[in-house]
């Protein structure tokens, strides 16, 4: 059946996904390998079925093809011929499990992320490469930047060129180095941001 028309059935006009889960074939006779992976995935976006899991049955004896599925966002593979019921409920539990799990913890993230910028301290997430995940508005003012959403993934390094003098720069930048070498969290508003 056509994966468009499937989605635009009656579940899926009713606010609701149309299925539980897609066992999608990388065979068909119009789509092949990776490609009918993303067509998948796009149309499910489409039509507002995001939150529909898929696992991806394959003919190709090689696991790299379902790693790269689920790289493109399949919850799982299955080697056609190398399963039986019980290993294929067991995946298809899985799955759905799994996507489930991945919805709650994008909530989490949103919710963390509303508490962020909502505070009225600064505050800059960065991760273990250095790279900006989250600046909140209160930072963005503190650091006068008209278009926060642009530093997102940029280096925290080149953050504080732009702000700071270089003693800061290195001052925060020495207890960023120490505290991601140590693993944990540290606040470096008071070193970098109040040095006006």
């Amino acid at each position: 059946a056509d994966l468009s028309l499937a989605l635009t059935g009656s579940g899926a006009a009713a606010g609701r996904a149309p299925c539980d889960l897609l066992l999608l074939d990388l065979s068909l006779p119009d789509s092949h390998g990776l490609d009918t992976v993303r067509r998948a995935m796009a149309l499910l976006e489409r039509h507002g079925c995001g939150e529909v899991p898929v696992v991806v049955l394959t003919g190709l004896d090689d696991p790299r093809m379902g790693l790269a599925a689920i790289q493109e966002g399949a919850q799982d593979y299955v080697i056609k011929g190398e399963f039986n019921h019980h290993l294929l409920q067991r995946i298809i539990g899985h799955a759905i499990e799994r996507k489930a799990t991945a919805r709650r913890h994008a909530r989490l993230l949103e919710r963390h992320a509303m508490i962020l910028d909502s505070l009225g301290e600064g505050v800059i997430e960065v991760d273990r490469r250095g790279r900006i995940h989250h600046l909140n508005p209160a930072a963005a003012e503190l650091l006068g930047l008209d278009h926060p959403a642009d530093k997102i993934g940029g280096r925290f390094v080149d953050l504080l060129e732009t702000s700071h003098g270089s003693e800061g720069q290195t001052q925060a930048l020495r207890s960023l180095e120490r505290t991601l070498g140590e693993g944990g969290r540290c606040e470096l508003f008071s070193i970098g941001l109040r040095l006006n």
